[in-house]
């Protein structure tokens, strides 16, 4: 353990090792190829959601959003950058580098050597696969660092710390809190079981303070905006019953290896291992913080509290099963990774974390939204600059002609301030075509229920809505999830009182209503 003035030393040497290296590695990328790729899924909801924030909106209340803490996080970028796309990658990039940050402050506990630790950094840098969703492993890292903390030194002040960003992780995301609450609970029963010391009673209550003062910024806007409180429990409720559209996990004797060959058979064998990797290391974690006696706690602080942090965090993969779900509960995982393996001869240590380092390299370039652009074995196709609603960002040349298609239907005809529905999973579509959504809805991708469906044809009449496009694929090839079949009232709404409308240069499954006149 390291005290006194030379500990603190090296300490201050290591956060200042994390900060620079983390600065480089994503800031590095942000200005090389942050203006790569538009994508108007999931990165157009938060985009969306940024500029109805910098309107005056209120997440959750006025607009179908995440929880409220990344938009204003964002608005805070969009304020003095404007609301264009490349600001608000810029602002889930800052939030990446703090959670690459305190990845690399645990990694540094059980790596040694600052190249070693940098070729860590690299790795966990390059899982996160997605520009919107930089905020998730970036938080999942942050709960490992609160819980190795506290099986280093339980003192009071950490159990009120790690309670304080429990609390404050439900202003990102309610699961956040959770599972940081969780995770930090688990170490906090563990160390009391373990010290049989009564000042347990004493750190408990400072946690649960901690994450009542956490919670903060969540109850002054239960209490100070009007009816966010109510679209908040409703909320809770519908995620509750949709936590998100199920993906099957992708065990290896699911997969077809008969057909794959070269780069596919590699990419695939990759991906199987890095979902099998959880399956491998938190038993093996579990087993270790059981075995592990009071006097060992310490030197075994990375393990047990990346084993807690990883028990729960790996439920937001296993509701869907996607290597972009999996990247954002895997800092973890690889943590913990990095824990059992310190106590490894040298040998079978490097052979384990080079594996591991293997594994995540060939899933990076198969999955990461940029970075797969340079994988191996695939013919590189160039990019052209795409206005993107003021930004300049570089796409394909076929991307670029289809929203081009889209953008000049837009001007053709619609007027300024004529509204449009666009569904079910394209909200990208309106700060691209700079609209604002005339429901509530802006991802329709669960079957609605009847009071639902009746409530969105009510608002379609009360605005006045003449006009909208329905992308005609099915959601993860389940035909249930097509538009038509899951919101059939609506569907049927717009068959009987709108008619097609010829847009000749749009894709073929983007189909254009206008009401009929």
């Amino acid at each position: 353990m390291r005290d006194g003035a030379s500990g603190a030393s090296q300490e201050r040497s290591t956060v200042l090792f994390a900060l620079l290296v983390s600065v480089a590695l994503c800031w590095g990328y942000f200005l090389l190829l942050g203006d790569i790729g538009l994508y108007l899924g999931d990165e157009g909801y938060l985009w969306y959601g940024v500029q109805r924030t910098l309107a005056g909106a209120v997440p959750l209340r006025d607009f179908q959003s995440y929880d409220p803490g990344r938009y204003y996080w964002c608005a805070l970028f969009g304020w003095l950058g404007g609301d264009g796309i490349l600001t608000e990658r810029a602002a889930a990039t800052a939030f990446q580098t703090i959670g690459l940050v305190f990845a690399i402050l645990v990694a540094s506990r059980v790596v040694p050597g600052r190249l070693a630790l940098a070729a860590w950094a690299a790795l966990f840098w390059a899982w996160m696969l997605q520009n919107h969703r930089h905020f998730e492993p970036a938080m999942a890292s942050i709960a490992t660092w609160f819980a190795v903390r506290l099986v280093e030194r339980p003192t009071t002040g950490r159990h009120l710390a790690a309670g304080l960003y429990a609390g404050l992780a439900g202003f990102i995301g309610r699961n956040h809190a959770l599972y940081a609450a969780l995770a930090s609970g688990l170490v906090l029963l563990l160390v009391a079981w373990r010290e049989r010391d009564p000042a347990w009673r004493r750190r408990a209550a400072a946690w649960v303070a901690g994450g009542l003062g956490g919670s903060l910024p969540m109850w002054l806007m239960f209490l100070f905006v009007p009816g966010f409180f109510g679209s908040f429990l409703w909320s809770a409720d519908f995620s509750a019953e949709h936590p998100n559209v199920p993906y099957p996990w992708p065990w290896p004797w699911r997969v077809d290896w008969t057909v794959l060959h070269g780069w596919s058979l590699a990419s695939a064998a990759a991906n199987s291992a890095a979902f099998l990797l959880p399956w491998i290391v938190l038993p093996s974690g579990l087993v270790s913080a059981w075995r592990t006696p009071r006097e060992s706690l310490a030197a075994r602080a990375v393990t047990i509290g990346a084993t807690s942090a990883g028990l729960f965090y790996i439920h937001h993969a296993s509701v869907r099963a996607h290597p972009a779900h999996l990247a954002e509960c895997l800092p973890p995982i690889l943590l913990l990774t990095l824990g059992l393996a310190s106590g490894l001869r040298p040998r079978a240590r490097w052979a384990a974390w080079s594996a591991v380092w293997l594994v995540g390299l060939v899933t990076v370039l198969e999955e990461h939204q940029t970075l797969a652009l340079f994988r191996p074995f695939r013919g590189r196709e160039p990019l052209v600059e795409f206005d993107a609603a003021g930004d300049s960002v570089r796409v394909s040349r076929p991307q670029a002609q289809r929203y081009q298609a889209l953008i000049d239907f837009g001007r053709a005809n619609l007027a300024a301030d004529e509204p449009i529905l666009i569904a079910p999973n394209r909200p990208g579509l309106y700060p691209l075509l700079r609209k604002v959504s005339p429901s509530w809805w802006i991802y329709y991708l669960w079957p609605a229920r009847e009071e639902e469906e009746r409530k969105l044809i009510a608002t379609l009449e009360e605005r006045k809505v003449n006009w909208a496009l329905i992308v005609d694929k099915p959601t993860d090839d389940k035909e249930e999830l097509r538009f038509r079949n899951s919101h059939p009232r609506v569907w049927e709404h717009l068959m009987r009182n709108f008619e097609p409308f010829p847009a000749r240069d749009l894709p073929t499954d983007h189909l254009v209503f206008r009401r009929k006149r």
